[in-house]
């Protein structure tokens, strides 16, 4: 089912059951570059602004500033108006839909039995939306790290989601942020390791090994292969960068090693404001630099 078929017919009928496998692009060619909508969020929302009832200038601006796809939330296509609605605007703004992020608790068996069924239900929309990944950061815990028992049900939990989602067409990339890459990125190495390679991936959020206390490149070179998604993010000093350029993460290094594991997949540029960010131009206009810092590092 294509985004037109779907647009007519997702209020009446919901969502397909048939699905077909997807496949990436040639062997050491990249998909497309895409923007994160996340930076998005925090401008409109220090406006007073709803990101979701401000989709259309997201994509607007998306567009204009040189990307081919878009990564986004997975309760922006909730239900089936919401999704209808995505549809119309990723026509309009002719962009790609390349992954859907979301979260849940995979590490408690009860809680982890809805995450599971929710991630499936996902993975349909996903394919019905022809957007080819759902990127699952598991709920981390902040106190402490994850027992073994924890980790071994959470790594089970993914193989089942990776398995709904297989079966639905699409890839389930594994996301993660610092907590999870405490003692030498016990939690990621688990999760990586105890799943199948066949069922679960990894989206390769750069910055966040480094901001975690990991080799971003040692990580990168052991994970490469089962790689089907990357978030592109930099810093100066330790503090976000206002686009992506050079900075504390060698790129044309990560670009190298990309290209050793055959990626190709979206490069997804992340940007994210904190506290010491510059924000001296419109966030359009440092997209635009990233795109263009992109181009000449990656050759995409």
């Amino acid at each position: 089912m294509d985004r037109r078929t779907f647009l007519g017919t997702v209020a009446a009928a919901g969502f397909g059951a048939a699905f077909e496998a997807h496949s990436a692009g040639e062997s050491g060619q990249f998909a497309g570059v895409a923007a994160g909508t996340f930076v998005w969020t925090q401008v409109l929302s220090k406006q007073g602004k709803d990101p979701k009832e401000n989709l259309d200038l997201i994509f607007e601006e998306v567009h204009s500033a040189g990307y081919e796809g878009v990564e986004t939330f997975a309760d922006y296509v909730a239900t089936p108006v919401q999704a209808a609605r995505i549809t119309e605007l990723l026509d309009k703004h002719q962009l790609k839909l390349t992954g859907l992020y979301r979260g849940g608790v995979l590490h408690e068996e009860e809680k982890a039995k809805r995450a599971v069924d929710e991630i499936g239900k996902l993975a349909g929309i996903a394919f019905a939306l022809d957007c080819p990944h759902i990127i699952v950061n598991p709920d981390p815990l902040h106190d402490r790290e994850k027992t073994e028992q924890e980790l071994d049900i959470q790594a089970q939990n993914l193989n089942k989601a990776g398995e709904l989602a297989k079966v639905a067409g699409v890839c389930l990339n594994l996301h993660f942020h610092a907590p999870e890459l405490r003692n030498d990125g016990r939690e990621l190495r688990w999760d990586m390791d105890k799943t199948d390679p066949a069922l679960v991936f990894l989206c390769d959020d750069v910055h966040w090994m480094y901001r975690g206390g990991v080799d971003p490149y040692a990580l990168l070179e052991k994970y490469g292969p089962r790689m089907r998604g990357t978030h592109l993010r930099n810093s100066v000093g330790g503090v976000w960068s206002e686009e992506l350029g050079t900075g504390d993460i060698d790129y044309a290094r990560i670009a190298e090693l990309l290209k050793k594991a055959a990626y190709s997949e979206w490069l997804t540029v992340e940007l994210a404001i904190e506290e010491g960010t510059p924000q001296t131009r419109p966030l359009v206009e440092s997209m635009k630099q990233s795109r263009e810092f992109i181009r000449q590092t990656f050759g995409a």
